[in-house]
């Protein structure tokens, strides 16, 4: 008797050793108490004197969020503070507001999309000091769409110098709340990436490989660490790895 075999081809097999399945490319994020803690990023100087910069990153506010965010919060930023003009630059929230500081200027995405329940969401600014008016200066995204801002007094060229550390999930002035819920995939650019960028790196809500933009700093939250230990590695070019300070844990609840 003969038994024929269906043929698979080799890729289905030889995708990864032994022929199991790919581990998935996104396990881990971090979760954040909205108390004191956060993730300290040993680094004053990664946005000094830049002329463009984008952040990123995947934010679920916490189901409690109202009750916590009676002010803005911090989603990560090295700024002094709520209009500072001193240097560096803040992502924040406020309610289902979010916000971007440099150089004692704001601007607030006119958008209530973020919501208080457990729901992942892809947020980006993108700072390009080289145009003339304030809206092109910044253009803020959600979940892959471009978003009209309801104020932009950003009128600053560059990212001024600063020496506070880059933290995510808080401020380093306390100007601000500390964030609530979970935080993941956070990346900051040198450039300013296009709207067809910020749509590709959103990719319909699944997190994806950020190497082809060339982040200065990418910290994926876990998924390079095992979501083990106190170590959020980056894999950016500036090779700023971050602390877990004040207790934030790692979590397998994720954007998929």
């Amino acid at each position: 008797m003969t038994f024929i075999l269906p043929s698979f081809g080799a890729s289905a097999i030889s995708a990864v050793p032994g022929g199991g399945a790919a581990a998935p490319f996104n396990e881990y994020s971090v979760d954040f108490d909205g108390t004191n803690d956060y993730v300290d990023v040993a680094s004053s100087s990664l946005t000094d004197g830049l002329t463009t910069l984008t952040a990123s990153v995947w934010i679920n506010l916490s189901t409690d969020w109202y009750t916590h965010s009676a002010n803005l919060a911090s989603v990560l930023g090295n700024n002094s503070g709520v209009n500072s003009a001193g240097g560096g630059f803040a992502v924040a929230v406020y309610q289902r507001w979010p916000y971007f500081f440099t150089g004692g200027g704001y601007s607030i995405l006119n958008v209530a999309g973020l919501t208080a329940t457990d729901t992942w969401h892809h947020l980006a600014f993108v700072f390009d000091g080289s145009q003339s008016t304030n809206n092109d200066k910044i253009k803020g995204y959600l979940n892959g769409s471009f978003v009209a801002p309801s104020t932009n007094s950003v009128s600053a060229t560059s990212i001024a110098a600063t020496t506070n550390n880059l933290l995510i999930g808080s401020d380093p002035v306390g100007a601000f709340l500390p964030f609530k819920g979970l935080l993941d995939e956070v990346a900051l650019f040198n450039t300013a990436l296009s709207a067809s960028d910020i749509s590709s790196i959103y990719n319909s809500g699944v997190p994806t490989d950020l190497t082809s933009y060339s982040p200065i700093g990418w910290w994926r939250m876990g998924d390079d660490d095992g979501g083990t230990g106190t170590t959020v590695t980056d894999q950016g070019s500036g090779g700023n790895n971050g602390t877990l300070t004040n207790g934030p844990t790692f979590s397998t609840e994720v954007p998929s």
